[in-house]
């Protein structure tokens, strides 16, 4: 039985002090070429990197925006939990 190896895409880009990398693993050589010019490309376009780099929310927006959106009832302990790490 004979191992696959794999192979990691990687693609760094750096414009006007903004820097981005990003790696992928893939089966074959021609797929991962493949990937590395289409996201090449994608990041070429205007505002790209920009969009990308944006920071995160802080967590206590991210647990209001679950709460607020969750499809089933929240329980009594899971949301004080929540409202504990929110504070």
């Amino acid at each position: 039985m004979a191992a696959t190896a794999t192979l990691l895409a990687r693609v760094r880009v750096m414009r006007e002090g903004t820097f981005y990398h990003e790696t992928k693993t893939f089966d074959r050589r021609p797929a991962a070429t493949a990937w590395i010019k289409k996201r090449e490309k994608e990041l070429a376009k205007s505002g790209a990197l920009e969009e990308l780099n944006v920071s995160d929310p802080p967590p206590s927006k991210a647990i209001e925006r679950y709460t607020e959106e969750t499809a089933k009832d929240i329980g009594r302990t899971k949301a004080q939990v929540l409202r504990t790490i929110a504070t």
